[in-house]
């Protein structure tokens, strides 16, 4: 996501420290442990964004829809970070390339909002899918494996390889 320039910044702090720079960054107030809540939260819309990709994959591919399609559709209606994990789907990079997010740092995060959902009693179904299917990752790509490879876990439960031969 650096690459592409995509990262987030939140910041918190004393009301002067953030006004200085403001004009730069989006903030969320003066108590530090809303910027760090807001970025585990955050998580759970980057986990539920690859969950779907994968699907929308998968269906695109067995409907005969293809690639090709789902991508310039991508690229009009959900550009940037839609675009950065459709392609490494697309391409075979989720299995072939260094991890954007390693699943064992995934599953950590996703153990942390997992329990603050528990406490709070606070449903999130499609989260806890894409959770499992983190495991899937990790039988097939090992502890390094990227996140994105919830697609070739979407595969499997479709019917397809883990990898698609890209």
């Amino acid at each position: 996501m650096a690459e592409a320039g995509m990262l987030t910044c939140v910041p918190a702090g004393k009301a002067e420290a953030v006004e200085r720079i403001k004009p730069y960054l989006i903030g969320v107030g003066e108590e530090p442990s809303k910027a760090s809540l807001l970025k585990i939260i955050g998580n759970i819309f980057i986990v539920n964004m690859i969950e779907t990709l994968a699907e929308g994959h998968v269906l695109s591919e067995k409907t005969g829809l293809g690639d090709e399609n789902l991508q310039k559709f991508l690229s009009v209606v959900f550009p940037g970070p839609y675009m950065i994990y459709s392609k490494k789907m697309s391409t075979g990079n989720y299995y072939s390339k260094e991890p954007l997010v390693a699943i064992d740092m995934a599953q950590h995060v996703a153990a942390e909002i997992l329990d603050m959902a528990k406490e709070t009693g606070t449903s999130l179904k499609a989260y806890a899918t894409a959770v499992e299917h983190m495991e899937t990752v990790k039988s097939h790509a090992g502890p390094s494996g990227d996140i994105s490879g919830i697609y070739g876990a979407v595969r499997m439960e479709s019917g397809l390889e883990y990898k698609n031969g890209k």
